[in-house]
């Protein structure tokens, strides 16, 4: 309203002043290309004002002719242009609802508009909906060449290469993403694959070395030193190589001095080195903690080293850690059953038959008969009784949990085993 007033106001100014100027000002006379021209000077002023006026309009049509093409080009492109942010809110929509044909449709007409980092990124999205890991590995191997991007890449490849279960693979990519990153995640993968490899010297040498092991909590750290230091011993010990299967296993003692199966190993270095003593004090060890068929059988396996009676008091010194233990009663049984200790042997196996019938159980007591009055028929009915009875050597069973990142002795879906004893 207040620019309609204004402008009434300057028209109705322009006017007054032109009629002023036509009644005020005189004539004006000029000669020009053979005419005489004789009018009022405010009719002169009003033919250049309309004069100015033509030219500019000239001016600016000239322009718009000019223009023409361009603006012909907008007209025509302005029916196929890509509207990038509805564009982007559709490849969106479809990556999170999982459909690829329409996400890869959008990302190919997105391509020419946005920046390429994020170009690869939203390709390695829309290649993993189709879920083929060659695609999927190009993509990643596209974001991890750009320094912006190439986290993100380097940990896709990582993801790929578990899929295929190549653990040499994970590891080379580790090592290169350990160079420009720090993670948990990066940590637990580089574990998972050590393990899995079964590089249990290289797993050492990370932990001990790596920068990213400061992530770890202490108890686990020396989880895992103890059981890396046990599989290097115990495969040292199976190709007889004493020395270092003592050193490693000394090394896992001094990080997990309860983990039975390496108390285990250290009894078998002992005795295999003829050091007895050693070998029982790892086997008491054992016992304190629970008692194990294994070491049962290590001792047996030294029995000749020692005298009956001495043998039977170390037998009762390591059994009294465990007096009510099925392994237990049947070590002590054996043992006195081997010296003629016929009542010590009877009080031992029936503790061990008290609950049920088991094969080891029957076994004894099948021997127990022969040895002291021999009847046959007896004899033969705990032999029976062994063979319908449970059979009972369990192994204790060690696995390291990737999900908790702990020693358990239940196995779960994501775990890998440790030991067998």
């Amino acid at each position: 309203m207040i620019r309609i007033i204004t402008l009434i106001i300057f028209i109705a100014c322009l006017t007054f002043g032109f009629l002023w100027l036509y009644q005020n000002s005189g004539n004006i006379s000029f000669d020009a290309f053979g005419y005489h021209v004789e009018t009022s000077f405010a009719l002169s002023v009003l033919f250049l004002l309309f004069f100015f006026m033509a030219m500019l309009l000239l001016i600016r049509i000239f322009f718009v002719i000019l223009g023409l093409p361009y603006n012909f080009k907008n007209l025509i492109t302005s029916f196929y242009k890509v509207n990038i942010p509805l564009k982007l809110e559709e490849l969106l929509v479809a990556i999170y609802n999982h459909n690829h044909p329409k996400a890869n449709k959008a990302l190919n007409q997105l391509r020419k508009h946005l920046p390429e980092n994020l170009t690869n990124l939203l390709a390695s999205e829309v290649a993993l909906l189709k879920e083929e890991l060659g695609e999927i590995k190009l993509a990643f191997l596209n974001l991890s060449k750009n320094d912006a991007t190439r986290i993100a890449g380097i940990e896709g490849l990582i993801s790929v290469a578990q899929q295929e279960n190549n653990w040499n693979e994970v590891i080379t990519y580790c090592n290169e993403l350990n160079k420009i990153h720090k993670s948990e995640w990066l940590l637990s993968t580089y574990i998972h694959a050590f393990i899995m490899e079964d590089k249990w010297e290289d797993l050492i040498n990370f932990i001990e070395n790596s920068r990213q092991s400061s992530l770890l909590a202490k108890n686990r750290r020396k989880q895992l030193l103890g059981i890396a230091c046990y599989k290097v011993a115990n495969n040292y010990f199976l190709t007889r190589d004493s020395e270092n299967a003592l050193k490693y296993a000394l090394f896992s003692y001094k990080h997990l001095s309860d983990f039975t199966p390496n108390l285990i190993l250290l009894a078998k270095i002992k005795a295999a080195d003829q050091k007895f003593e050693d070998s029982i004090k790892y086997i008491k060890a054992v016992w304190q903690i629970e008692p194990s068929f294994s070491a049962s059988d290590i001792l047996v396996s030294i029995r000749k080293n020692y005298t009956d009676e001495k043998f039977f008091k170390i037998v009762k010194n390591i059994t009294g850690y465990n007096s009510g233990h099925y392994e237990s009663n049947l070590l002590l049984a054996k043992a006195a059953l081997d010296i003629g200790k016929y009542e010590d042997a009877f009080e031992a196996i029936s503790k061990a038959i008290e609950e049920n019938y088991k094969f080891r159980a029957c076994l004894i007591m099948a021997e127990y008969c022969q040895k002291t009055h021999g009847n046959v028929t007896e004899v033969i009915e705990w032999v029976k009784r062994a063979i319908g009875s449970e059979i009972d050597v369990f192994h204790l069973l060690y696995f390291w949990d990737f999900n908790t990142m702990n020693i358990t002795k239940f196995p779960t879906n994501n775990c890998f085993p440790i030991a067998r004893v």
